[in-house]
């Protein structure tokens, strides 16, 4: 029931509201006033105890800086999105990442992003690597990152981009981390999703590993009969 200006003081007045917060930045924006945007959106990081909200106040901030072509915070913000997400990168930040650094400098600072990663030791670390050498088509690079920390769900993902170039190193992967799951796993199902990957290994030109598989898992696993039963299926 009140004007514009009302509603402004009210909104300012409770600010310490994220979402009053938000709207209020997001005014600044579209007025242009970025001086304001950025203070409002800073005292969010400063005063707030939540990691999404800080998020949020970080994303306004980038969205300033892109306004105002500010090539050092777009690259160290797009850089922080990529190396401290709680989830999987976005492209869009690679994207925007690629497009404000030189050509010539690009390597290195990839190769520092993914060195941050790697010391961070967080739950999503192979798969932002993982990520940043799909979207450079760095297919080589891939392929070791898999080797070193290969599982099945893991090998399964990289077929669509390294089938085509590496399917013998692909079968031999499936190979490893079929031994690990067997392993570690008891139980009809379990014994199902290995004979599926199996199938993939052959679909990839990999029958003469498959049958030297069978014969081991034979040998090794000799008591379990639900897996000698999956694998007659083959």
């Amino acid at each position: 029931t009140e004007d514009s200006t009302a509603v402004n003081n009210y909104l300012m007045e409770n600010i310490a509201n994220p979402n009053f917060r938000e709207q209020l930045i997001k005014q600044a924006i579209e007025a242009k006033e970025y001086t304001k945007a950025l203070t409002w959106a800073n005292e969010g990081i400063v005063n707030g105890d939540k990691e999404e909200d800080n998020k949020r106040w970080k994303r306004f901030q980038l969205n300033v800086y892109e306004q105002l072509k500010d090539k050092e915070n777009i690259i160290r913000l797009a850089s922080s999105f990529i190396i401290d997400s709680s989830g999987l990168p976005k492209k869009e930040d690679y994207n925007l990442l690629k497009k404000n650094i030189p050509a010539e400098s690009w390597n290195k600072h990839l190769e520092q992003m993914i060195a941050e990663i790697i010391k961070k030791k967080d739950l999503y670390g192979y798969e932002k690597i993982e990520s940043l050498y799909i979207w450079e088509k760095s297919w080589e690079k891939y392929l070791v990152l898999l080797q070193k920390n290969a599982n099945l769900q893991r090998v399964e993902q990289a077929e669509e981009y390294l089938s085509k170039l590496y399917p013998d190193q692909l079968v031999l992967l499936y190979r490893d981390s079929i031994f690990s799951f067997l392993e570690q796993n008891v139980g009809r199902s379990f014994y199902q999703q290995a004979c599926v990957y199996m199938r993939r290994m052959r679909k990839l030109g990999g029958d003469e590993v498959v049958e030297l598989l069978i014969e081991q898992l034979k040998k090794t696993y000799k008591n379990r009969k639900a897996l000698l039963d999956e694998l007659g299926y083959l």
